[in-house]
């Protein structure tokens, strides 16, 4: 009879409907679920850039404070290079200065040395000739 076909393509038709609404029911669950997911994995990676970006200003800054510091003893380096520098060059005079007065000691003792050495008296005789050219004393 058509009123039971009507009646049967009536429940079929609200069945298939229960059953889309169904679906669209957990597509909506799951679209929301998916967007909080997606919402807490922004709010995630906003927060690990956050924390990479301020790790990186302090990496940036203790670079810039080593650089600094670096320079710093390059400058202090270049200052001792130069007093080395001036030392060596006195620490030179002083040994040229050393060296000099030891030669002048030297030859100051070796001066006084034969100076205070008893020289051989030598008896100078009369009679016996002179350096040539030089004429012996007269006798009285």
């Amino acid at each position: 009879d058509v009123n039971t076909i009507l009646a049967i393509a009536a429940r079929a038709i609200t069945f298939a409907e229960g059953q889309q609404q169904l679906r669209y029911a957990r597509a909506q669950e799951t679209s929301e679920d998916l967007a909080r997911r997606n919402s807490k994995l922004s709010s995630a990676l906003m927060e690990m850039q956050a924390k990479q970006v301020s790790a990186l200003n302090v990496m940036q800054a203790r670079v810039k404070a080593l650089e600094q510091e670096l320079e710093i003893e390059r400058g202090q380096g270049a200052s001792l290079h130069t007093k080395l520098q001036h030392e060596s060059r006195q620490k030179r005079r002083l040994e040229d200065e050393c060296a000099m007065l030891e030669q002048r000691r030297v030859h100051r003792n070796t001066f006084v040395a034969n100076t205070l050495k008893p020289q051989p008296r030598v008896a100078i005789r009369n009679d016996a000739p002179g350096p040539p050219g030089h004429a012996p004393p007269a006798r009285a």
